[in-house]
């Protein structure tokens, strides 16, 4: 039984983190992240009924009741006041919304009263190195003319040139992406899961070869944002002086600067142009990219409806994930979106500025992988103090709370 059991939290935790790594795959309309988070949903549910260990803290239902008001508000206000205001968007909003919320909260106190949070960033790390290598595996196959095939693993993403050639066919250069629509998505999973294991509460460390094989990977998307969030990262976890000294000081820091000196002469027009080049471009404001996330973004605030924004599910998808919210949900939202970032730079500082880079890279908040990136966050935060004696309240099986 205890197999049994040992084996069904590890399949949740599998499924939590193949959402993150498909999050880009859609059939029509329907995306499989939404597909694997209702499975992964209803499993939770039906586990916690036949176990009689349904819950949910009453901090936590009284999250979900503040989001469907602020949402519903939302919503009815720009019905009336709002004539450009879709309602069928807004509906959809609302829905994801709410399903993205209970399903994270389960997931969490599922992980939480497991105790699996080592287990959980352990399977991340695994997941992500073989997302890696399938990356490098594509990369070498259309380097070589399709030598190898590859194209079953685009089936539900995007397939055209523009995905994975750096600025058109004439600059000859393949960019990674792997099993997402682009290097960018590539980039911002990659960095969100150095990112906690770095930086989690757990002492969980990855694995040098895992960390290598995410970083030559981060840098074979060629992608400017992702790279230069994967430098903060690094820079942030080596900030002290004693962990660079010992890392310096060792014989892999010699082999790896030989070898990062060998790659730039090698790879030296690629870099040149992919980096060196754009950078003079986001300096000199020619580079459209990188405006769009730190200006550009913002024009989609609508002044007029700044304390109801322009209505969940109706602007389109920007990169600013704090332009992102303003623009949509408002004032209000906006304002309880910046005290949950500062909330985590006081419990995860390190975390929390990932956080709010990772947020400039990438849009979609009304995407699954998102919030599974939030779920990620938040577990990895947050010292586990659960305590199996917590009595439950009602016969729902709300509870009072973790011990604190």
């Amino acid at each position: 039984m205890k197999i049994k059991k040992a084996s069904f939290v590890t399949f949740v935790l599998l499924l939590v983190s193949i959402v993150f790594s498909i999050a880009d795959w859609r059939l029509g309309l329907i995306t499989f992240a939404d597909i694997f988070l209702v499975l992964i949903l209803t499993t939770l549910i039906f586990f916690n009924i036949i176990n009689n260990n349904v819950f949910i803290l009453k901090s936590q239902v009284f999250l979900v009741i503040l989001f469907t008001v602020i949402v519903l508000t939302n919503i009815l206000l720009n019905l009336f006041l709002n004539t450009s205001f879709s309602f069928s968007d807004g509906i959809q909003g609302f829905i994801k919304v709410i399903f993205y919320l209970l399903t994270v909260i389960l997931i969490f106190n599922f992980i939480r009263e497991k105790k699996k949070e080592k287990e959980l960033l352990n399977i991340f790390s695994y997941t992500a190195v073989v997302v890696s290598l399938i990356g490098i595996y594509i990369t070498i196959s259309i380097h070589f003319q399709g030598i190898f095939p590859y194209e079953f693993f685009w089936n539900f993403t995007r397939q055209d040139l523009g995905s994975y050639i750096y600025r058109g066919a004439w600059t000859g250069i393949i960019r990674t992406r792997s099993i997402f629509d682009e290097p960018a998505h590539l980039g911002f999973y990659l960095n969100a899961v150095l990112a906690v294991l770095y930086f989690n509460k757990f002492n969980v460390s990855i694995k040098k070869s895992h960390d290598f094989i995410i970083t030559v990977t981060i840098l074979l998307t060629f992608s400017y944002s992702a790279i230069l969030i994967m430098i903060g990262i690094k820079f942030l976890y080596y900030f002290s002086w004693s962990k660079f000294i010992s890392f310096v000081s060792r014989k892999r820091f010699i082999l790896s600067v030989i070898l990062v000196a060998i790659v730039i002469s090698l790879f030296w027009d690629t870099i040149e142009e992919t980096i060196i080049v754009r950078t003079q471009e986001i300096l000199s404001g020619k580079d459209g990219s990188g405006n769009a996330r730190i200006e550009k973004s913002w024009s989609y605030v609508n002044l007029d409806y700044i304390f109801m924004g322009n209505g969940i599910g109706n602007t389109p998808t920007i990169y600013n994930i704090y332009a992102y919210i303003l623009s949509d949900l408002g004032l209000i939202s906006f304002i309880l979106f910046i005290l949950f970032n500062v909330y985590l730079l006081y419990y995860n500082p390190k975390l929390a500025l990932a956080f709010i880079a990772l947020n400039f890279q990438k849009g979609g908040y009304l995407g699954a992988g998102y919030w599974v990136f939030i779920t990620l966050v938040i577990v990895s935060s947050f010292q586990n103090k659960f305590n199996k004696s917590t009595k439950k309240t009602i016969s729902t099986g709300v509870r009072e709370g973790f011990d604190d």
